[in-house]
């Protein structure tokens, strides 16, 4: 019971930092310059795939497409096509990448985002 009594109030003199409550939160729909730097990867394709894997995943699957529709990716802007695309960016000229849900895609860019959308954009 003192054991418990006394870590208690050592939780409660230490800052919140030293408990990892300040810690900072990553943003699940954004990659940074600063993680593309960290990270390996050659390609913004591999960057995503090693930083946020789950963007790449195909989305709103029915029973005429048991496959899902694919994200659609823009770079600066631009709509490119499929994920595949995301290969021929070297991860140098990415500025930042940002994951765009199928309403928030639809809304940006129109119709025809049912997996959503990945908008690069590059350094220039």
């Amino acid at each position: 019971m003192r054991r418990l009594i006394v870590g208690r109030a050592l939780l409660s003199v230490l800052p919140n930092s030293a408990r990892g409550q300040n810690a900072p939160r990553r943003d699940r729909t954004l990659i940074t310059v600063e993680e593309i730097e960290r990270n390996s990867a050659t390609n913004a394709y591999d960057v995503i795939r090693s930083l946020r894997p789950a963007w790449l995943v195909p989305r709103s699957r029915s029973i005429t497409n048991p496959e899902g529709g694919q994200v659609v990716v823009y770079v600066d802007g631009v709509r490119v096509g499929s994920p595949d695309e995301l290969r021929n960016i070297p991860a140098t000229q990415v500025k930042e990448a940002r994951y765009l849900s199928a309403p928030d895609a639809t809304t940006r860019f129109g119709t025809d985002h049912p997996s959503g959308a990945i908008e690069v954009v590059t350094q220039r």
